[in-house]
């Protein structure tokens, strides 16, 4: 049973996030993103400049930064979450703060490109340059793939294009998302727990992956039979992924350590100030040390 702090927060969720959003038509969602092009944030806050040094480097044309460089303690690529859509929110921040301050890691924060302007490959590809050039300066087994949502699809795909000798030490996948959703069955068990959803709809997963014409069920969506990395894997009981994220991690052979957030929502391990929610935020920090 969730906590009463968690009730609040959820309160407070539904009046600050972006649930609206994910409740567009296709050409609304694209007028919105438009108008909101040049507002976008991708600089790390003041919080994480004053704290840490910093150094931004160029990725197949994409900022990358490097937080806390050269502190010979575990390396980190942080891929957000944001639905392919969004920018990184406060939330990845201050997680990312606590993290850094936990853990003393190398953090490598991508800036990778969006949709509409940019495809989903286009996506990847920036984000198997980043990991290849972290190869270039660290042992695999030295570097942790921290994704959330859209950003843990990303990983994902990462997993599936790298040779298994390269593999990462560990991935870690918080409340992994899909594009799309042809599986009616799967489908009707995502709209049963829709209400509870603070976060997110099903209408999502038509109007995003229009806008992703090369994705198919074969590379994109999250029930994939390829071989991984060992993972640490979160969800939610009320998020929309909850079932596909259940299902996926049942067909895996790779070892798996999988926690459920009872009455928990999307991404909660990153929700402050809440027990339960910081408590998954720990092991994640435990599992980069």
């Amino acid at each position: 049973m969730a906590s009463i702090t968690y009730e609040i927060a959820k309160q407070i969720i539904l009046k600050t996030q972006h649930k609206w959003i994910y409740e567009l038509s296709e050409g609304e969602l694209l007028e919105y993103l438009k108008t909101e092009k040049d507002k976008r944030k991708t600089d790390p806050p003041r919080l994480i400049r004053a704290r840490y040094k910093i150094e931004t480097r160029k990725i197949a044309g994409c900022n990358c930064h490097i937080i806390n460089p050269g502190s010979n303690r575990p390396v980190v690529l942080f891929l957000h979450g944001g639905g392919f859509i969004l920018e990184a929110e406060w939330a990845h921040w201050v997680a990312i703060d606590k993290i850094l301050r936990a853990s003393g890691a190398e953090i490598w924060f991508l800036v990778y490109p969006l949709l509409p302007d940019f495809s989903a490959s286009q996506m990847s590809a920036v984000v198997l340059s980043t990991y290849k050039e972290m190869l270039a300066s660290y042992n695999p087994q030295n570097i942790t793939v921290l994704g959330d949502s859209a950003g843990a699809i990303l990983a994902i795909n990462l997993a599936q294009s790298i040779n298994k000798l390269d593999f990462p030490r560990k991935m870690i996948l918080v409340s992994p998302g899909q594009v799309a959703v042809k599986d009616e069955k799967m489908l009707a068990k995502m709209k049963e727990i829709e209400p509870r959803d603070i976060m997110l709809t099903t209408k999502m997963f038509d109007v995003i992956g229009s806008l992703m014409p090369e994705v198919t069920k074969d590379n994109y969506e999250l029930l994939s039979r390829g071989d991984f990395p060992p993972l640490l894997v979160f969800s939610g009981t009320d998020e929309v992924f909850y079932p596909a994220v259940t299902e996926f991690v049942e067909n895996l052979k790779t070892p798996v350590d999988f926690i459920v957030g009872d009455g928990l929502c999307h991404v909660w391990p990153y929700v402050p100030l809440v027990p339960e929610c910081e408590a998954g935020l720990n092991k994640i920090i435990e599992a980069i040390k």
